[in-house]
């Protein structure tokens, strides 16, 4: 019988008969009855049973069957290829690692040594009852070891045949270990452990990788495959890229691109965005901590809910900046050399602050908006507003639209906030609170005025949650909102609501609206009816919540900041 390379279908029915194997309860050592493990070839050859089957290709498939019956693979040899030494009479078929005929007992007669895979073990290992023929111990209550001549090969499969058709195709127990070899493949067992020593190389790299790891860990070791979500599955080289990209987010200290991530972590710039970053995302709000009591029933967009997650590590899709316009004084963390943008305040104001700090100056005006970069606020040591009112404004456009008034101090901060967003405005709050409490106690020296408000601050938390302070505190500005008159609007109201503690109220966001730029209006949706249902079971905002579910409808803020631009902000009570 010649030599020859495995063909695809053969590689097919090897592979399908090999992981029927694997998935049965004889491979998991549960069997309590005998397993055979067949297919039908039409599994492999899809028009085998076709009258329209090609006739050659039907006669190339069936001798490729039969060589899998009397199977010689590549680089065996050939009779004539043995030694005379054991009476002309050549070794069975042997897989690399087996051995050969001298490390085998003679008690057989120079007969062909069993099949046996590595580690299986030797003849004299066995039991002689069978006619000095060993048993081979692949798995639970397989089949005695045959033995093969060199004229038949291995038989590694059984045909079953009916009026020239093959009804089944057969796997032969005690020959299923060559499957590996012949396919270049590993054994699931084999693959599940080097799997586990891959999982068990990330362990100790941080608190959140460790909590992964050992979920896989511990599923692998029932027989389950890894997954980032408990459902569906993940391989291997996707979970290195995947942890690859969590060690650099989780552990990132500055502001970073998502296309320099990538090209940091897998050398291509496009990579994350395409492949990986929803994955990473599912694993950071599945096993870091932070994420645990977050709500993301407000946020449908799941592209929006990712930009959130990964600003929270400051790992941006695009530079986020926080808009302004109004006018006010920024001190940040600098030289000392002061910055001064356009214009004086047009009240004639002092530029000067009451108390004198250290680092850079920066004078805003309400004509000259100004847009600062996440990186750049978190060096903000201070903020002086001189409107009485602060606004916050849901979308860009209408951020543009809104005329610069003395009264009024415009922030932009794109739709829903993450946490460095939200401190800003605490911040923004607490300096203007503590700037009257410095005018209310004339308090005119700086060190004496820090003083205070430490002890004021502190004996604050001992009374109460931090983040209540805002609420259970008078400030003397107003907080502000100005958004879409829609459920999602009055989401990302809460959302900011509930994220800073601030008790902001919405602004041109009522019935008013509503029935004056009708003709404006869109139909609502059925997420949007949901939403709206949910504000009224919570008690927010049941009036206007109410009306656009009377009246289907909703309102985008666009239209308001265009016609209503020339308006006074209203003060709300």
């Amino acid at each position: 019988m010649q030599k020859k390379e495995i063909t695809k279908y053969q590689r097919r029915v090897l592979s399908l008969l090999l992981n029927k194997y694997e998935r049965s309860k004889t491979y998991s050592g549960e069997n309590k009855v005998n397993q055979s493990f067949s297919i039908r070839p039409d599994a492999v050859f899809r028009e085998y049973y076709s009258d329209f089957a090609d006739p050659g290709e039907l006669r190339n498939f069936h001798q490729e069957m039969e060589e899998l019956e009397h199977f010689l693979p590549a680089g065996v040899g050939k009779p004539e290829d043995f030694s005379e030494a054991d009476g002309n009479k050549p070794e069975a078929i042997l897989p690399a690692g087996v051995g050969k005929s001298e490390d085998f007992s003679e008690a057989d007669g120079n007969k062909p040594e069993a099949i046996l895979p590595a580690n299986v073990g030797k003849p004299e290992d066995f039991s002689e009852a069978d006619g000095n023929e060993p048993e081979d111990v692949l798995s639970a209550n397989v089949e005695k070891a045959r033995h093969f001549s060199s004229s038949n090969g291995v038989e590694l499969v059984t045909l079953s045949w009916k009026n020239g058709e093959i009804q089944s195709i057969r796997a032969n127990a005690e020959t299923i270990p060559f499957y590996y070899g012949i396919l270049g493949s590993e054994s699931k067992n084999q693959l599940r452990e080097t799997e586990k020593g891959f999982y068990r190389s990330w362990l100790g790299r941080h608190p959140v990788i460790d909590l992964f790891v050992k979920e896989q860990l511990e599923r692998l070791e029932f027989g389950k495959k890894a997954s980032l979500d408990g459902r569906s599955s993940i391989e291997r080289e996707a979970a290195e890229a995947v942890l690859k990209l969590v060690e650099a987010v989780i552990t990132n200290k500055k502001d970073i691109l998502e296309r320099e991530l990538s090209i940091m972590v897998l050398s291509d710039s496009k990579t994350f965005e395409k492949q990986y970053r929803t994955r990473v995302c599912r694993f950071l709000t599945r096993y870091d901590k932070r994420w645990e009591n977050e709500s993301w029933d407000e946020i449908e967009d799941e592209r929006e809910k990712q930009q959130i997650i990964l600003e929270e590590y400051q790992v941006f899709a695009n530079p986020s900046y926080v808009y302004l316009k109004g006018d006010g004084d920024l001190w940040f963390e600098g030289s000392g050399e002061k910055m001064h943008l356009s214009c004086e305040h047009p009240q004639g104001l002092s530029e000067t602050p009451r108390f004198d700090e250290s680092g850079e100056k920066l004078h805003l005006s309400c004509k000259h908006p100004l847009a600062l970069s996440s990186e750049t606020l978190r060096k903000l040591k201070r903020i002086k507003i001189y409107g009485e009112k602060i606004i916050t404004v849901e979308n860009l456009t209408s951020f543009n639209r809104l005329p610069a008034r003395n009264d009024s101090f415009y922030i932009y901060l794109s739709g829903y906030h993450n946490t460095v967003k939200q401190k800003l405005l605490q911040k923004i709050y607490k300096d203007q609170e503590d700037e009257r409490y410095k005018n209310s106690q004339k308090i005119n020296n700086d060190q004496e005025a820090e003083k205070q408000l430490h002890k004021k601050y502190a004996e604050r938390e001992t009374e109460k949650q931090p983040q209540k302070i805002y609420q259970d505190h008078e400030c003397e500005k107003q907080w502000l909102h100005f958004g879409d008159i829609d459920p999602d609007g009055f989401y990302i109201l809460e959302s900011l609501r509930r994220g800073t503690g601030i008790d902001i109220s919405p602004l041109w966001m009522g019935i008013d609206e509503l029935k004056t730029y009708a003709d404006y209006g869109k139909h609502l949706e059925e997420n949007d009816r949901t939403k709206a249902k949910n504000l009224l079971s919570y008690g927010k905002y049941t009036d206007v919540i109410s009306y656009m579910l009377e009246n289907n409808l909703k309102l985008e803020q666009e239209i308001i900041s265009w016609m209503s631009q020339f308006q006074p902000v209203p003060h709300i009570s």
